[in-house]
């Protein structure tokens, strides 16, 4: 994965380097999570993100 990512509604990982971007913002861009299909977002969770990052070995970057 180039980009593993986490999503906070189903919790499904997935590559967010081979997503289909839905939205492009000023602040983020948005796209469908392959598993439940909700619009998620790649800003922080602090910021009311749905996209966790994770590192190469699947632990949640800090």
């Amino acid at each position: 994965m180039s980009w593993p990512v986490k999503c906070t509604c189903c919790g499904h990982v997935h590559d967010g380097g081979q997503v289909t971007v839905v939205q492009r913002y000023a602040d983020c861009s948005t796209w469908q999570c392959p598993n439940c299909q909700s619009l998620i977002d790649d800003r922080p969770v602090a910021w009311g993100g749905s996209a966790i990052p994770l590192d190469k070995e699947g632990r949640e970057e800090r």
